[in-house]
């Protein structure tokens, strides 16, 4: 690419002199300069900025990238932009062109954002298009100078790997998005085809410091979306119309409980799955799902409004709905095939674990008992609410340690159960794994256990170790001690 054809792509306000040299590449990051890269100042004091620019030149950088206000004086081309940040993440997503080759669904959302995701690649394979799923990690560093660096790092990132799945033959990408990748600006310059919304409630308020910060960065992805992209919204959900007036997409909603543009009307929910009635413009279909509850049935509109609004046709995108047998840890069931049913999800905040056990009920014969417990280093004021969601929505509960991270688990634990009114109805167990054997050993025929707060992970992070644990490996354990697995 040329340097004029990348300033071009960045909304530069300043033209190279040398516009005809060619760029390898473009990047923040003063040590990851190669021959013949851009290098864009983003953040960080005046001094600091002249030190990274003279690094970059000394590794080959052939021009510099800074904001028009404090652009240090350098021996290559100094181009200025209104908003360095900015200007990277486009110039990052121009020099990935080949990335518009994929049809891209970003999702975002305080829960479901993984579920639609994954049914979103399942509702292209049914169509027989390869699809991926690109997962934003969290990479904040705090608020401030150091948020905005890896702002930038962030805009790179999802540049570079959109562009490897194009070269690696994808037709499609499920991208989730995260509050703080939001915020730290992963969207910005990706070429989306769709966003969905799919919830809001309260999270990451450690890092967003109020509800309003967090759910502006929800917005900034429906923002960001082109006239040409749809803006696919659960119209369910009360902050629905915020989502709608954001953006300039054409925006398409999906719901159970009333108009959408797809709508579903539920013919069975239980234990084994669910049926739909599916209204969509294109005509009335069914579908028939084992994944679990009023969640999952939302979750299954949304990612077939997603799959519609991205050119796929409905029986194409049903059929691969159709094939998901589980969503692993988010109300996945370890089936036993006794009368017990133990589900993993993971629900882990307020929200979420009344959703998850307002799920239970509704097919429970007999008592909803839930395993959780609160994360370690997060705000705290979430362990009381989880406490009273439990409270409010199970018939008993074993409060156990989660992710404690740097704090004292019992600390945890005792803050959880504060939210409890009826302490005869909640035990304490700090050992996960023990906690787990103990309710599915004292549930009755009819019984329901949701084991709940890690879902699909694979450790658990105490003090500065990972150890390995599952929920699910854990349920199974205790089945086959119940007698119930073979």
């Amino acid at each position: 690419m040329k340097l004029s054809e990348l300033a071009a792509c960045g909304r530069l306000l300043t033209v190279p002199d040398r516009g005809d040299l060619d760029v390898g590449g473009v990047t923040s990051d003063p040590a990851a300069v190669r021959p013949g890269d851009v290098f864009v100042v983003v953040g960080g004091a005046f001094a600091e900025a002249r030190a990274a620019c003279a690094e970059a030149v000394r590794r080959g950088a052939v021009a510099i990238v800074a904001d028009a206000a404090d652009a240090p004086s350098c021996e290559v081309p100094v181009l200025r932009a209104q908003d360095a940040r900015r200007a990277l993440a486009f110039m990052a997503a121009g020099f990935a062109g080949r990335v518009s080759a994929l049809r891209l669904a970003g999702v975002t959302g305080t829960n479901g954002k993984s579920s639609t995701a994954r049914l979103i690649q399942a509702s292209f394979a049914g169509a027989g298009v390869r699809a991926a799923i690109l997962e934003t990690t969290n990479h904040a560093v705090g608020r401030g100078a150091r948020g905005r660096r890896a702002r930038a790092l962030g805009a790179e990132r999802t540049s570079e790997e959109l562009a490897a799945l194009a070269d690696d033959g994808y037709g499609a990408c499920a991208i989730e998005f995260s509050s703080i990748s939001l915020a730290e600006g992963r969207a910005e310059g990706v070429p989306l085809g769709c966003a969905v919304f799919t919830s809001f409630g309260r999270d990451h308020l450690d890092y967003h410091g109020s509800t309003e910060e967090y759910l502006d960065a929800k917005l900034e992805l429906f923002r960001l979306l082109a006239p040409t992209a749809s803006a696919v919204i659960n119209a369910d959900d009360p902050a629905s119309e915020l989502f709608a007036e954001a953006t300039r997409a054409r925006v398409l909603t999906y719901g159970l409980d009333g108009r959408a543009d797809v709508r579903g009307d539920v013919r069975r929910l239980d234990a084994t799955g669910l049926d739909l009635d599916v209204r969509t413009p294109m005509g009335r279909y069914s579908l028939r799902s084992p994944l679990v509850g009023r969640a999952s049935a939302s979750n299954l509109l949304g990612a077939l409004t997603a799959a519609l609004s991205l050119g796929l046709e409905p029986e194409a995108a049903l059929a691969g709905l159709r094939a998901v047998e589980a969503v692993p840890g988010r109300m996945e069931r370890i089936d036993g095939g006794g009368p017990v049913a133990v589900f993993v999800d993971y629900a882990h905040n307020e929200s979420s674990l009344e959703q998850a056990l307002t799920t239970c009920r509704a097919f429970a014969k007999g008592r909803v008992i839930a395993v959780f417990g609160a994360g370690g280093d997060r705000p705290r004021g979430k362990r009381l609410r989880m406490g009273r969601a439990a409270d409010l929505a199970a018939d008993a509960a074993i409060v156990t340690s989660d992710n404690p991270r740097s704090e004292n688990p019992a600390d945890i634990i005792a803050a959880v159960v504060g939210g409890f009114s009826r302490l005869d109805r909640v035990e304490v167990e700090l050992d996960r794994g023990a906690a787990i054997r103990r309710a599915v050993a004292s549930a009755e025929p009819g019984d329901v256990v949701l084991i709940a707060g890690k879902g699909p992970e694979t450790f658990q992070h105490v003090g500065d170790h990972y150890l390995k644990f599952e929920d699910a490996e854990a349920a199974r354990d205790a089945l086959r001690e119940r007698g119930a697995l073979g």
